[in-house]
């Protein structure tokens, strides 16, 4: 048999899909706290990242909801990020 899909629209499909995901993400504390889990640890991981377009009071406040949040998970998301701040800025 051969492929359904060629590796072109496999990429292309992943990319699109990364891509929705991200504007999905919440960028305020407000919209933190009305995301759901899969939001909030992806949210939690762009900031680890230090690649989340928002600004520092925004990070800080979705931080500190993260540190409060009933889910462990998130709440260890959470505390990663304070350690990724506090570790030092991002040089590209």
């Amino acid at each position: 048999m051969g492929q359904m899909f060629s590796p072109r629209v496999l990429v292309c499909a992943v990319i699109w899909t990364a891509t929705v995901i991200a504007q999905q993400l919440p960028t305020t504390p407000k919209g933190f706290d009305a995301a759901g889990p899969a939001q909030k640890k992806q949210t939690l991981v762009e900031i680890i990242r230090h690649e989340l377009s928002t600004g520092p009071e925004a990070v800080a406040g979705m931080i500190r909801s993260g540190l409060v949040n009933n889910d462990a998970a998130i709440r260890e998301g959470a505390l990663a990020a304070v350690v990724s701040r506090a570790a030092g800025p991002r040089f590209s």
